[in-house]
């Protein structure tokens, strides 16, 4: 199902009409599906309405009427609902643009505080509930045990990821997931302590989490779980994969290309800014269908050129 959906999805990109866009957003919902085998997961709700915001801002054309925007501005504040990752992507997206002199300064504000509003009354509730300030959710275990060694290692080379597997998991955290503000507390703190007793392994394992989620395509981890060749293969198809899409962003900043900015600014949000708190897969899917159907467009313009001539193309 995976590869079919990233079959239909090169296909969709074969031209740059916003028609194919918009394909491309509703085919990514067939990306996350076979995590449906085993229960509901929120990521085809997570990855439609990251996608479909950012095709909103793809539709902006600065002159043109502030509703692309505005929409933008709605659905990513309700991708941010679904999951807390995407709490400041609008902020982060708004000022690229801005940055780029793509939208005005008012645009930006006005973006930002329509998805701003779509949280507002989960915090208000949160707030009455807990008496505190709690923007969206309480747990924080990924932060937790990318700053404690005794957990990343094992989880990373024996469990690919599943802290929840090991025993020291449940020595140290509990039977239970414990996702209530007095464990979250529990998480904080020991991070908290993990960090300031040693900076830089922490750093060190926020980077390694988050080469090892691009050495596999993002939802296959259960694929690769015991069969080592398989993750040897995936890690060389992601080579090329970030290679053709590293230079399908590059041509098009060269280009000055809305799009390419739109899609670069989601992908050093997702992967560079957030890396110490939300090195998963999961996270990566809605930059993950952007940047590949940018990298199956090149190849194909590049295949479409080998087959066709220039010197027919230009007359």
């Amino acid at each position: 199902m995976l590869l079919i959906a990233y079959g239909f999805v090169a296909l969709a990109v074969s031209t740059r009409t916003r028609m194919r866009a918009l394909l491309i957003v509703l085919l990514a919902l067939l990306l996350p599906l076979h995590r449906l085998a085993l229960g509901i997961f929120s990521e085809p709700l997570f990855l439609m309405l990251t996608s479909a915001g950012v095709y909103s801002l793809m539709c902006y054309s600065k002159g043109s009427s502030s509703k692309p925007l505005y929409i933008a501005g709605l659905l990513l504040g309700a991708s941010a609902l679904v999951r807390p990752v995407n709490l400041l992507a609008v902020a982060f997206l708004v000022s690229v643009l801005l940055w780029k002199r793509k939208i005005a300064i008012r645009q930006a504000v006005l973006t930002t505080i329509v998805s701003a509003l779509v949280v507002t009354p989960w915090t208000v509730r949160n707030w009455i509930v807990f008496d505190k300030l709690v923007p969206i959710a309480a747990h924080h275990g990924s932060i937790y045990y990318m700053t404690d060694a005794e957990v990343f290692w094992p989880a990373l080379l024996y469990s690919a990821g599943y802290t929840h597997s090991l025993p020291v998991h449940r020595k140290i955290v509990g039977d239970d997931l414990e996702l209530d503000l007095k464990a979250n507390e529990r998480y904080w703190q020991r991070a908290r302590d993990n960090i300031k007793a040693d900076p830089m392994g922490f750093f060190g394992r926020c980077v390694m989490k988050t080469i090892f989620i691009w050495t596999y395509l993002p939802g296959t981890k259960g694929l690769i779980f015991d069969k080592p060749w398989l993750f040897a293969l995936g890690a060389l198809v992601q080579l090329l994969f970030l290679y053709t899409s590293a230079r399908w962003i590059w041509e098009r900043l060269r280009a000055d290309a809305p799009v390419a900015w739109i899609v670069f600014g989601y992908a050093v949000y997702s992967i560079l800014i957030l890396f110490p708190f939300y090195a998963e897969s999961r996270m990566l899917l809605p930059v993950y269908i952007w940047l590949f159907g940018g990298a199956a467009n090149w190849v194909l313009e590049r295949v479409s050129s080998m087959i066709i001539p220039r010197s027919l193309v230009s007359a």
